[in-house]
Formats: structure tokens, sequence, C-alpha cells
């Protein structure tokens, strides 16, 4: 993006030193990170709400260029994009620690015990600075709008539409800050036996145990309105928020820690080299969890054959050369859910949002917030609301159990190489934040309620097509095809609300019998019969449907990849490559494009009146096509290029 800047230095030492049957490493690295950037988000929205015939390079000069500042900027309703590139600044400070410790000690050849310290410490100081929009009086006074007429043949002023839009809603100088750590701490103490029983039999045990600790901390500064654009928390209008700004409510003041013991033990089985059987299993202990429920087991077993090797003569073999069969059945314990997606146990800890009451009535975070904490504490009397995510101190680790069978096989001596695979895995009790109805006083519940299923295929080719002294070339090819099922839900429901983003049209949803998750969405009245369109037999105007429809899956069913790699002497290129289908993704550019004229859908038909195509109207109680007449002056327009979407019916 033009105008952002990015530095990272690294520091790092490190050391070993062995004696006799005990050896001990270390590394130690600092790095620092400073970044400033702008709103990429807003900047790319108004770039595309803006005209390609725009001569966009000519406007950089926000300062100087009239027609390139707040005021002169031919869109009523988004910036200049070098305007939100040079006022709004996203400015990151990260020093971040690290040091990982490795003791080990081996008083026989086949007896091994080590111990790992890993520690881990990230300080963050985040700034976010927007500049004083404040319009001039002709830009709040100004009625004039020109746009083409209908007929594209001159220019219309229309003085009813009312002044700037933006320059009705400008706003103060503002300024937020928050400062972050996260510390970690990971410990591991292992014992590990390898010893051949004989000459036929080989054993592999490893017991061992791992501690996490997570700390993470959060002081955040929204300081709202300032007088003058002098960027710190002294320089307000009102007095400083505790959390959140007047669009956000990920941020807030909040201290964060979890812990997480694990016991585990895994035992392998080989047999001449050629035949090995598996066994694993694991217990955590989450602190995240209720003392009925912190308990999250594991278990693996898997065998396999190389059969090339009990068979020597494949082998040697001019075409197949290697053959391998493999199978497991495993159980998978897992709460990652109650953290988002986060890689930090911490973050699925429990905790508070902000609950202070602003003097608008709007809790500190919520959308709306002004920037101001004077209503409460008011004369010694606490405001405060409840969090609309009701927790379940019941929630369980959900389950995933699975099987697999593989082959992998070799060619022409392993210059062709083939993995493949088919699987079924089964989700019992899936976490998930369910919504709720606002009736109820929450938004959203954290509950156990997801039971799927998973099957597919994956298959990966790999060939070296030229190998010289000097020169290789690989080439991979691979496939996966998936097949996902919600098999029922928690509480006998057929349908559950996995959480929106705000807009009424964009839900994901677990449904009974579908795959999971799936996209619903708002569509058009249809005809139950044929599927079209039903528009209003006056207007000719199409009405929205009540209830949402499932309009796809939201994973891929089938993805095919393509991986190369060319090695010249000390030289490595590669390249990687993958397409994607049997799914829907969830575009919300539509709407802004259409508002502005951008969008394709505005240019279907020359941007003249139209009929809304292949659709039916209701007459005598069944439904027909009906022909639409053409009057000179049209009955209903959309959105700014002026469309006629319908005319009245003959």
């Amino acid at each position: 993006m033009p105008g952002d800047l990015g530095r990272r230095d690294a520091f790092r030492v490190s050391g070993s030193r062995t004696y006799g049957i005990f050896s001990a490493d270390y590394t130690l690295s600092y790095t620092y990170k400073n970044t400033n950037v702008t709103n990429q988000a807003t900047t790319y929205d108004n770039l595309l709400n803006t005209p390609s015939f725009i001569p966009l390079s000519q406007l950089k000069d926000w300062k100087n260029n009239k027609f390139a500042n707040i005021n002169g900027y031919f869109n009523d309703y988004y910036d200049n994009p070098y305007w939100t590139i040079g006022n709004v600044r996203y400015k990151t400070r990260d020093n971040a620690l690290s040091g990982n410790m490795h003791l080990q000690l081996k008083p026989t050849s086949w007896l091994n015990f080590s111990y790992r310290l890993a520690l881990t410490n990230l300080n963050r100081k985040y700034e976010n600075t927007n500049a004083d929009k404040t319009y001039s009086n002709y830009s709040q006074a100004n009625t004039h709008l020109y746009f083409s007429n209908y007929d594209g043949t001159g220019v219309v002023l229309d003085s009813s539409q009312g002044t700037k839009y933006n320059a009705a809603h400008g706003g103060q100088a503002s300024y937020y800050m928050y400062n972050f750590s996260n510390f970690l701490i990971t410990q591991d103490l292992l014992a590990t036996v390898d010893h051949s029983l004989n000459k036929d039999f080989n054993l592999k045990v490893t017991v061992g145990t791992t501690y996490i600790d997570n700390q993470i901390n959060n002081t955040y500064i929204n300081a709202g309105s300032l007088f003058f654009p002098v960027y710190n928390v002294n320089n307000l209008t009102g007095s400083a928020g505790l959390g959140g700004t007047n669009n956000t409510t990920t941020q807030s003041n909040y201290t964060e820690e979890a812990r997480r013991l694990g016991y585990f033990g895994e035992a392998t089985v080989g047999y001449r080299n050629w035949a090995f059987l598996h066994g694993s299993y694991r217990t955590d202990i989450d602190s995240r969890l209720s003392k009925d429920n912190r308990y999250i087991p594991y278990y693996d077993g898997d065998a396999s054959v190389v059969i090339s090797d009990m068979i020597p003569s494949i082998a040697n073999g001019k075409i197949v050369n290697f053959i391998k069969l493999r199978g497991a059945h495993s159980l998978t314990g897992n709460v990652s859910a109650l953290a988002s997606g986060s890689p930090y146990i911490a973050d699925g800890a429990y905790k508070t949002v902000g609950s202070l009451v602003g003097v608008n009535g709007i809790a500190v975070g919520a959308a709306g917030y002004n920037g101001n904490s004077v209503g409460f504490p008011y004369n010694g009397l606490g405001g405060f609301q409840l969090n609309t995510t009701i927790a379940n101190p019941n929630i369980k680790p959900e389950k995933v159990t699975e099987n697999e069978i593989g082959l992998e096989m070799g060619f022409l001596q392993n210059r062709i190489s083939l993995v493949s695979a088919i699987y079924e895995s089964k989700l019992k009790d899936g976490i998930v934040y369910a919504t709720i109805p606002n009736s109820s006083g929450f938004t959203q519940a954290l509950v156990n309620a997801a039971n799927t299923r998973n099957r597919g295929i994956e298959a990966e080719i790999k060939a070296t097509l030229l190998k010289t002294a000097n020169l290789t070339w690989n080439l991979g090819v691979n496939y996966t095809y998936n097949e996902s099922k919600v098999i029922s839900i928690n509480g006998g429901q057929k349908s559950l609300g996995l959480g929106t983003n705000g807009n009424q049209n964009t839900n994901a949803y677990a449904v009974l019998g579908q795959p999971f998750p799936v996209i619903e969405a708002y569509d058009w009245v249809r005809d139950s019969a044929t599927g079209k369109v039903i528009v209003d037999a006056t207007s000719g105007n199409p009405s929205r449907d009540p209830n949402l429809k499932v309009m796809g899956q939201a994973t891929p069913k089938h993805i095919l990849g393509f991986t190369t790699t060319v090695i010249y002497k000390n030289w490595t290129f590669s390249a990687t490559a993958d397409y994607r289908t049997g799914y829907k993704i969830l575009n919300q550019i539509g709407s802004s494009m259409d508002f502005s004229g951008n969008g394709w859908t505005t240019a279907l038909t020359g941007r003249q009146r139209f009929v809304f195509p292949n659709s039916v109207v209701m007459q005598g109680g069944s439904m027909s096509t009906t022909r639409i007449s053409r009057p000179a002056t049209p009955t209903s327009t959309f959105g700014p290029a002026c469309i006629t979407l319908s005319m009245p019916t003959t």
C-alpha cells in the first residue's frame, strides 16, 4: 500500500556443549518490528467505489489539489483513497524475546532422557490516529448535484438531494492505543527407549509430560475526539474510554491466563523393518474447562507394512519398486474453538468485556459509543451491563474419531511416487458460538452442538522429470475430495446459526443433513414450480423472501494442487498453485458497488430501463409471463445510476 512503512530487526545467539552422556544447547533471540500502515480495508472500499474513468493518479496531492481534499472530492459518500492513506494510520511496535533450552542425558545406547524449556514474551504498543474531518461551510451548504441524464446525452443539475453526505458526518481528530503483552512458557520432559529385542523385533517407547502456561494482558485507552490533532490522551474533549472504539468491540482492558498439563506415552514395535505396529495415548488437563470436563483424551493406533521390503523382488523391479500399506484409527479431543482460531490458549479463557456505560447510554466498546464515559460512574454510582455471550461452565471437549487407509507406491526407482488415502472422520459435541434470539437478552451462546461427518480421498503424485549433474526438475500434482454432512445437532434442532458479522444477509449455519457449514442468505421470492423470480404485476419489482435459504457449502469439495521445483546447482526455484471448487464464498462487495453504480449489474442493459430477466407474475392465481410496456417516464429507479427496474404492465 502506498505510504506504508515497516522495519524488522532480529538478533539471535545459540550454543551447545556435550559432556560425555550429557548434552545441552540453547537459543536466545530478540526481534524488533515497527510498522506504520493505513486502513487497507477502507482504502480498498474507497477505491472500489470510484468509477474507472476517475484519474485517481492525479488526486494524490490531497493537501494542495482542491479536487483531492475532502471538500472538493467528487464522491459524496466515499473519501479519496489517497486522503485515507495520508490521514488514517495504524502504528505498531513489537518487542519479542524468546529463548529455548534443551538438556539431554543418554546413559545407554538405547535409553534417552530429555528436557526442553521454551519461553516467549511479546510486548506490543499499538496506536491509531485519525485526522480531523471538518468540512468547509460551502461543502456543508451546497446542494448542487450533477449527473448524466437518462439518455446519456447531457448533464442534469439536481438540487433536491440535499448537501454532500460526508460533509454532514465529519468529525474531530481521534486517537486510541493499547499496550499488549503475551507471555508463553512451554516445558517438555521425555524418556525414550529404542531397543532391538532380537534380530527380528525392535521396540521404541516414549513417555513424557508437557506443561503450558500462557498469560495475556491488554490495557486499552480510547481517546475519542481531540481538541486538535496532537495525538495523545491528554488532548481530549471528554474523558478517555476504558476500552473499545466507535466501530469495534474487539479491544478492552483484560487479563487472561490458561494452563494445560499433559501426560502421554507411545510405543512402536517393528518387525524386520517392514512391519510396524504403533499406539499412543495422551490426556491433557485444561484450566479453561470445568473440573468435571477438563480431561481431554487422545489415542491412536496404526499399522503399516512395507510390501516391497517384505518381498525383495518388488524392490528390485524395473517398474514398481516400492509398495506400502497403512491403516489408522484415532480419537482426538480438542477445545481450540474456545480461542476462536488463536494459537494462544489464554485467548480461550473466560474474560469479561468492557461494561462501563458511556454518556450516551451505550457501553464503552459497543457500536455507537462516542468515546466519552462521563455518564457513569456518576457521583459514585456505577453503570454496568451484561456480556451478550452466555458463558457455559459445562462446555466439554469436542471429540474427533478418524479412520484412514493409505497406499504408497514408487515407480521407476522412485522417480515417480504415489501417496493416496481414504478417510472418514466424525465430530462429536463440536464447540460453536450459536446465535440466539436477541429477545433473550443475549446474542450468542457457547455450546456443544454440532455432530458432523467427513469422508474423502487424498492422492498425490510426484515425479522427477529431469535429473542431471547440475539440474533437477520435480513436479507434483495432488487432489483432495471431501464430503461433509451434519449428522445431528444436540437438543434435537434442525438448524443452528454459527454466528453473524452484523449483516442480515450473511450467515453460516449447521443444517441437519447438509454439508458443514453452509451459507444461508436471503433470496427473491420464487415460483416453487419453476424457480423463476416473482415480480409485482403492477410495479415489476421483485420482493425478498423473508426466510433464509441454503446457498451452498462454505468449504471446498474438490481441491487440485500443483507444485514444481527446479534445482540448478545451489539455486532452487519453486512454485505452487491450487484450484478449489464445489463450494460458495461470501462476497459483500456487490451492494457497495451497486450503490456507487460501479457493479457489473448496473451496466447489464446499458444503464437503461429493463424488465427483471426471466421473471413471472401472479395472475388469476397462477404464474405467467407478462409483456411489459416502456413508458416515456420511468416509475422507479435504483441507486445513483438511475437504473429503472420495472414499468407498469399492460
